[in-house]
């Protein structure tokens, strides 16, 4: 009863059970079915219309401040009164921020809100088109070529954007829709502008996720990549909340050995003997800084040179001819690229060799994975043996990472005989 309250169906429900208790089942079941059709047609041509006051203490800092016109749904000519008696309560001359949350937006509708802006903004007002759905209001009204009901590209989903996209006062990088600042006007802080943005319009979504999550956690995987910027594992995967047990550091290194850096090998023990994940998975990328000051010699005597120390093994094998190293010059890779793919391969080897790790893969209880993500195309690759693959592919064929026929490094090892 709650799941159909909460999708709006259960109105549904009582309409066609009156029916055929009142009438007879015929009359029920079509009474519930054009009420249905009504609810489908209502979502479809309806869209959330809410204006919101600036909030602030001081008369001053609220003249200040924008208002918001937040925008929600399919915006249809239906729509159009309603939205000129909310657009009517944003005083002349106020500051305005409109959130265009659409995903249809038809002629009739676009015209109109297109005229209310230039009329605001000639009484001396301005306004903001903060658009998050994928209608192009934007990229319309610069072309002047909207039409009727017309579907376009929108800008990419702001989970998958730069802040400098669709952030105020950040220069687009990538011919988003961020909105250039006014002479005098402040640029927000872009962490507290995005998290912002996280409580408007995800928050909400992934709570229900996070609520089952609160009490532990059973992730598939312990994912371990570079501290690069552009590497995004939960996007890389299509994953959420719950999914893998992250671990970054610069060259995504493994230097679990005696002596080593001890907080990859405690997130190792942790993910193998607390939360039991089957995969471990290690990541690298195109264009790593690591690997280039490795293969340069130019991590510097500090921290940073000390830490790189950990890709030495990495590096000789490389210079020694590692068959992955040999598969990617074929390819064309770089040697700053080919490294780095080498470094999966022994960064892999390296995991094998942790007790922990080699137990559990003599057990069977998990499988080792290595990944290469190639920046310029956003392609993710596969360790398959001595090379690797596009992650397309449907099966990958098990091979050694480093040493041929070791089973402990493959990407896919082959299941145990039954």
């Amino acid at each position: 009863m709650r799941e159909l309250h909460r999708h709006g169906e259960l109105p549904v429900y009582v309409v066609t059970i009156l029916g055929v208790v009142v009438t007879d089942l015929l009359t029920g079941v079509i009474a519930g079915l054009v009420l249905a059709l009504l609810l489908v047609l209502r979502r479809v041509v309806w869209a959330s219309i809410e204006v919101q006051e600036p909030a602030a203490t001081h008369t001053d800092d609220r003249d200040a401040r924008p208002w918001h016109v937040v925008v929600e749904g399919a915006l249809c000519f239906p729509s159009i009164p309603r939205l000129a008696r909310r657009l009517g309560q944003v005083p002349a001359g106020a500051p305005v921020v409109v959130d265009l949350v659409t995903d249809y937006l038809d002629h009739a509708a676009y015209d109109h809100l297109s005229e209310w802006i230039e009329r605001h903004e000639r009484g001396g007002g301005h306004v903001r088109v903060d658009e998050v759905g994928s209608m192009g209001l934007l990229d319309r009204r610069a072309a002047s070529s909207g039409g009727p009901g017309a579907r376009r590209p929108g800008p990419v989903p702001r989970f998958l954007s730069p802040w400098a996209v669709w952030q105020a006062g950040h220069e687009a990088t990538g011919g988003g829709h961020g909105h250039a600042l006014d002479a005098g006007e402040e640029p927000d802080d872009p962490i507290l502008t995005g998290l912002r943005e996280y409580h408007r319009r995800a928050a909400g979504l992934v709570a229900p996720y996070l609520s089952d999550l609160a009490d532990g956690q059973s992730p598939y995987a312990l994912f371990l990549t570079c501290s690069d910027s552009r590497v995004v594992p939960n996007v890389l995967t299509s994953s959420g909340p719950g999914d893998l047990f992250t671990v970054r550091n610069v060259g995504n290194l493994a230097p679990v050995g005696t002596g080593a850096d001890a907080s990859v090998g405690a997130s190792v023990e942790y993910a193998l003997d607390a939360l039991e994940v089957p995969t471990l998975v290690v990541c690298g990328h195109s264009g790593c800084g690591a690997m280039t000051a490795a293969l340069h010699g130019t991590g510097g005597d500090g921290v940073l040179g000390r830490w790189l120390d950990g890709a030495d093994e990495s590096l000789a094998r490389w210079r020694a001819g590692h068959p992955v190293a040999a598969s990617a010059a074929t390819r064309g890779a770089s040697e700053v690229d080919q490294l780095a793919m080498v470094n999966v391969a022994v960064q892999l080897d390296r995991l094998a060799r942790h007790p922990a790790v080699a137990g559990a893969l003599e057990e069977g209880r998990v499988r080792l994975v290595g990944l290469y993500f190639d920046i310029a195309t956003a392609r993710m690759s596969v360790l398959d043996g001595d090379r690797f693959v596009p992650a397309s592919r449907d099966r990958l064929g098990a091979g050694a990472a480093g040493t041929p026929g070791d089973p402990a490094t493959a990407a896919f090892p082959a299941p145990d005989p039954v």
